[in-house]
């Protein structure tokens, strides 16, 4: 059996925290500067089901909140709130591209044939609006 060790948890956890709040703070400027396709979108979606994934594994190795107290020199900190709190955040902006693509008999309709060839489905800065606030719901929850 492949036994995680404390530390090594915890500095996936930490980061993949930074990965995917950098990844957030770029795809954030992306969306304000323009439409994006939606294949932008299922790329962020796929994204924030991977790094949901795994917190929800690094949350689970035994003793990692004493360990993270320790590494803060804070007795205070509670390693599990915080992934719970990015989790959180995470699941919002995922419901949120789920919501926003349309769908068809369980098919997400994102590209339509035309006379050259495919046309994918392109959502404006305004469409995206509320996807960026839950965008930065998510770099604020990673400090």
């Amino acid at each position: 059996m492949l036994r995680v060790q404390k530390h090594d948890g915890l500095n996936r956890a930490l980061s993949l925290a930074f990965e995917l709040k950098t990844f957030c703070e770029q795809l954030i400027l992306t969306l304000q500067a323009g439409d994006v396709s939606a294949t932008v979108l299922e790329n962020l979606l796929l994204r924030l089901i991977d790094a949901d994934g795994q917190l929800s594994d690094v949350a689970t190795v035994a003793g990692i909140v004493s360990y993270a107290r320790a590494q803060e020199g804070d007795e205070s900190y509670d390693v599990a709130a915080e992934f719970a709190a990015t989790r959180a955040a995470i699941t919002a902006a995922a419901s949120w591209v789920l919501s926003a693509i349309p769908k068809s008999g369980g098919y997400a309709l994102v590209a339509q044939w035309t006379a050259t060839g495919i046309s994918y489905r392109q959502f404006s800065s305004a469409q995206t609006a509320t996807l960026v606030t839950l965008l930065d719901d998510i770099v604020a929850s990673i400090d």
